[in-house]
């Protein structure tokens, strides 16, 4: 008989588990407590208006996720977005070409002596990771060693770090650079140094999780309450009926796996004691009457550095990466830095929108008066905490990681914490358990 395994989670990360082990010819179950996949990377339509619940872009370095895309029939919706991004610097919104040291010095964005300092820099760096794969966090252990705020001090002076790894922590991860490893940092200036280009999927991201859920078997509205091992099976109690199976995949945010594995081994409780900071998002449906801000014409990321903001981390314009994603008007995602969105949480949508909308008016004037409507996304446990070591504990946890214990951990704190390193964590967990034979 075919081995069979349950997947807990319907994230990007269960989803390729799940794909992996099925294409090997194991029987697969998905349970999902919520009503919908994709967790963090879904996409909603109001009015016509297509707005990301959560992940917003992907790249051409994205070699776990491409594939997936690909084999769902998808390939054909992908585009590239705009070259342009723009940073506040001095109360200005400056235009950049994306990946271009020399734009940066004609905008502003850079003074003289950072631009030089900041080249020098990046060559040392780009010794140093150019033969690490962009996309497995535990090959970066040896850079796992110090925050990204220190080093960033240290290798660019202050007004780089402040400006750009501050803005880059807090835009993609949610955290202060004093917070996170210095190897997140210089896996996200890895990305800019090998040419890779940032890409969409036409119509909304959400679309790669709902092809892959729909050929597996996934019971949505079907939460885990109870997982019980024993020598010979792996049986999940969730509110309707208990299941069973040769082996679990567990690929839940960790602070919901850890309430459901009892008694883990000290290497897992290493993994699951990952703690998440909150985000919030705000989606601003503009229409027609909105001109546009002409500085930043095409420009399809605003970063707003710590020095520069109030609340917003970034803001990222969608018709300069699917224009049919807002027909006849703009669509703004709004990211609020970490402190912020753990004021805010559990304010109300009046509260959140009165933070916000003048800081938007600040750097795209008339948006208030031509917004047609707004949607507030609440991710409690929205990005892991990343901080010095955690390279290590994933690569230990994978160099002593057994089948036979029946259970793999996945999930967005078990790689890189993000879209790629998310699906990479699937991945490896399902190769573990088809290299295994029970």
């Amino acid at each position: 008989m075919s081995p069979t395994a349950l997947v807990v989670g319907a994230g990007i990360s269960g989803l390729a588990a799940a794909h992996r082990l099925q294409k090997g010819g194991w029987r697969v179950v998905v349970l999902e407590a919520a009503t919908r996949v994709g967790g963090r990377m879904s996409t909603d339509v109001a009015d016509g208006y297509a707005f990301e619940r959560g992940a917003l872009i992907l790249s051409t370095g994205y070699v776990s996720v491409l594939p997936l895309v690909e084999e769902m029939g998808l390939a054909p919706r992908l585009s590239g977005v705009s070259r342009y991004v723009g940073m506040v610097r001095g109360g200005v919104a400056r235009r950049f070409v994306d990946a271009s040291g020399v734009s940066l010095l004609t905008s502003g964005c850079l003074r003289l002596g950072e631009f030089l300092r900041m080249g020098w820099q990046g060559i040392r760096i780009y010794r140093e990771v150019r033969k690490l794969p962009l996309n497995v966090f535990p090959a970066w252990r040896d850079l796992d060693d110090v925050d990204a705020g220190t080093w960033a001090v240290r290798r660019f002076g202050r007004a780089v770090s402040d400006y750009f790894i501050e803005s880059a922590m807090q835009s993609y991860y949610f955290q202060e650079p004093a917070e996170v490893s210095r190897a997140l940092a210089e896996n996200v200036m890895a990305y800019g140094m090998v040419g890779v280009r940032p890409l969409t999927l036409a119509g909304g991201l959400g679309q790669l999780p709902a092809a892959i859920a729909a050929r597996l078997d996934v019971r949505l509205g079907t939460p885990a309450e109870s997982i019980e091992l024993d020598a010979g099976r792996v049986r999940v109690r969730t509110p309707s009926e208990t299941l069973e199976a040769d082996r679990l995949v567990l690929a839940t945010p960790a602070p919901i796996a850890r309430g459901l594995l009892a008694e883990p081994t000290p290497v897992e409780a290493e993994q699951l004691a990952t703690d998440y900071v909150p985000i919030l998002q705000v989606s601003l449906a503009v229409d027609a009457r909105w001109p546009g801000t002409r500085s930043l014409r095409d420009v399809y990321a605003l970063l707003v550095p710590g020095v520069e903001r109030e609340s917003l981390s970034i803001v990222m314009q969608t018709t300069s990466m699917d224009r049919s994603r807002a027909p006849g008007g703009e669509l703004l995602n709004c990211i609020l830095a970490a402190r912020p969105a753990r004021e805010l949480f559990e304010a109300s949508e009046e509260a959140i929108l009165g933070r916000v909308l003048p800081e938007v008016e600040r750097h795209f004037p008339g948006v208030t008066s031509a917004l047609r409507f707004a949607r507030l996304h609440r991710w409690r446990h929205g990005q892991p905490h990343v901080p010095v070591g955690r390279a290590g504990a994933i690569a230990r946890y994978r160099e002593t990681c057994d089948p036979s214990r029946r259970v793999v951990l996945a999930g967005d704190y078990m790689g890189f914490p993000y879209v790629e390193g998310a699906a990479e964590s699937g991945l490896w967990a399902a190769d573990r358990l088809l290299g295994y034979h029970p």
